[in-house]
Order: C-alpha cells, then sequence, then structure tokens
C-alpha cells in the first residue's frame, strides 16, 4: 500500500442518525453537513489534534440540510460547513449555500463542498453559480488536503471577521465624534477605538481600558474604574478592576500605573496613558495569539484617539463641576 492510498480517508455507506456536541470556551465551530455518519466520525477523527492559532475546533453535526439550517440559527458563529451534495434532495446541499448566502445574509462562514457525486454537481456550474470556497470530490480527499482545506478556510474566515470587526469599531467611533462632549458619547467613541484595536491585531481574547482617578483630600487612595471591554470582561464596565479582574492581571495594571512604562510579553500587553490634562488610564490586552513589536506601534497611534477622548471626559467634568459650584453659590 502507498503512502497516499494510506492517506485516503474512506467514506463508507450512508445512514442517518444526529448527535451532539459539548461546547468548549475557546474554539473554531465547524459544521459537518451530511446524510452519512461515517462521513462525521472519520472528518473528526482526522481533525482531532488540529488547532489554529493554538485553538481546537469543535465539531457540529448535522444530518440534512433542513437540521443544519437550524444549527446555523442557533449557532451563529460557525467559521467552516464541510457541505455534502446529495442529502434528502439531490441538490440538498446547494439550496443550504443559497440559505447561508441570501437569506441568512453570512459572507463569512467558509463552506467547503464535500461531493461524492461530481455528476449531480459539477464543479465548474457549481463554482460559477454558487458562493462556495472550495470544491472536493470525496474520492480525492486525503488527510493532508483536508488539512490545508481547513488552515486556509479559517485564515480567510478570521481575516474577514476581523475586518467586519474593525468596521463596526470604526461606525461607532463616527457616530460619537459629532458629540463627543457627551459622556455617554465619550464612552461609544472609546468603547469603538478599543474594538478597532481588537480587530486589527487580531486579539481572540480580551481587551480593557481602565481609568485611573487621582488621590483626593476627601479619599486618600486612587479610585480606579473599567470604562471599556472587549470579550469576557465586558461585564465589568464600571467596576474597579481590583475588585474583578485577576491578581496577575491587577498586577500588571499597578505596576504599569506605578513606573509609567508600558509592558509587553509574548502574549499580553499593558500599555499607560497620560493625558496633558493630567488624565491616567491603563489598557490591558490578553491575545491567544504572540503579540510583535511593530503590534505596539499600532497601538501608539490608536492611543492617541483614546487620550483625546479622556481629555475632552475630563474637561466637561470640570465645566459641570465649575457649574454646580457657581449654582450653589
Amino acid at each position: 500500500m502507498t503512502k497516499n492510498e494510506e492517506e485516503k480517508i474512506v467514506f463508507a455507506e450512508e445512514k442517518q442518525t444526529a448527535e451532539t456536541v459539548a461546547d468548549p470556551d475557546d474554539y473554531w465551530k465547524i459544521m459537518i453537513v451530511d446524510d452519512d455518519r461515517d462521513v462525521h466520525e472519520i472528518t473528526k477523527l482526522a481533525l482531532k489534534d488540529f488547532r489554529y492559532v493554538d485553538e481546537p475546533l469543535v465539531f457540529i453535526n448535522a444530518f440534512s440540510g433542513e437540521e443544519a439550517r437550524q444549527l446555523l440559527l442557533e449557532h451563529k458563529d460557525v467559521a467552516i460547513v464541510l457541505l455534502d451534495v446529495v442529502m434528502e434532495t439531490d441538490d440538498a446541499g446547494l439550496q443550504l449555500v443559497k440559505y447561508i448566502r441570501e437569506e441568512l445574509g453570512n459572507p463569512f462562514i467558509r463552506i467547503i463542498l464535500r461531493t461524492g457525486q461530481p455528476g449531480q454537481a459539477p464543479e465548474r456550474q457549481v463554482v460559477q453559480d454558487y458562493d462556495i470556497n472550495d470544491y472536493k470530490e470525496k474520492i480525492e480527499l486525503t488527510l493532508k488536503k483536508l488539512y490545508t482545506s481547513i488552515f486556509t478556510a479559517l485564515g480567510n474566515y478570521r481575516a474577514l471577521t476581523g475586518l467586519d470587526a474593525n468596521r463596526r469599531g470604526l461606525v461607532k467611533v463616527i457616530e460619537a465624534s459629532s458629540s463627543i462632549y457627551e459622556e455617554k458619547h465619550l464612552d461609544q467613541f472609546i468603547q469603538g477605538v478599543l474594538e478597532q484595536v481588537v480587530a486589527l491585531l487580531f486579539i481572540d481574547r480580551e481587551a480593557i481600558l481602565i481609568r485611573n482617578y487621582a488621590v483626593t483630600r476627601q479619599n486618600h487612595s486612587s479610585r480606579q474604574e473599567i470604562i471599556a471591554a472587549i470579550g469576557k470582561d465586558r461585564e465589568f464596565i464600571g467596576k474597579d478592576p481590583r475588585d474583578v479582574l485577576p491578581d496577575e492581571v491587577n498586577g500588571r495594571i499597578q505596576h504599569v500605573l506605578k513606573t509609567h512604562h508600558e509592558e509587553l510579553d509574548e502574549y499580553t500587553f499593558t500599555g499607560y496613558i497620560q493625558t496633558r490634562t493630567g488624565v491616567e488610564a491603563v489598557i490591558y490586552i490578553s491575545s491567544a495569539t504572540h503579540l510583535q513589536p511593530p503590534d505596539c506601534e499600532l497601538l501608539e497611534l490608536f492611543f492617541k484617539n483614546i487620550t483625546v477622548g479622556l481629555e475632552n471626559l475630563h474637561l466637561w467634568k470640570d465645566i459641570e463641576e465649575t457649574q454646580s459650584e457657581i449654582v450653589y453659590l
């Protein structure tokens, strides 16, 4: 037996069944749509050790086009669909492609068509008429080719969703710019800028912006507040980071506040911001991929935008307090 023959993935006769999958915390969702249970099992076995940017795959199983439609409504973050053509009908797979692109309006999911009956859906016609991203005949599919297809598809999915997140961040900044002196719009402005940072650097975990309020006569210890966050820490906006964040993260934040110097290691960045009016802030970023020194240069540009917002917020607060004092007098 040759090496290529050993690598060949053999697909068995069709039988219908269903399966549920428990999702881990960090993963790439891959939906297998095929009415042959063995296709599901062999695909999962072949990709069980696959990781992309240090995150594993999780599989969602659909055994018909109709079942896939229901699951796609529940799992809006599916990255790849491995799709058979002939299932409950001869064109069930192609109809699902139309459903994803036209009814769901999802241009991000990467669709890899896998067919055991290429005569039912000739490659040239399918590529011309349907928005798919790859076409494979099951008889030619090897482990190496499957790995290559998944790796490429995930790279494209990540790039597309990153650009979309950046677009949404820009929209927030533009919407907030016209009324930048209103506090609620400043919060929106800062949140939008933070979302752009995450999108451009493809940060897959979290980003936090902490405001540090100076010591006053009434309060001898500084007050800190999370004013923007991306990822799992979004629920902590408005809270003191020392009360809600892990000790390791707080240690980095407090050290940067003390030294006024940024810290960068393989997976985290902690930067210091100070405006001309004395407002202090710290940005903390945790990534699933390595952060490089050039990333810091990009962050510096975004810091300038954040600094403008913080300065305006500080000035507006001063104006409000001054007006309150005048009214009181």
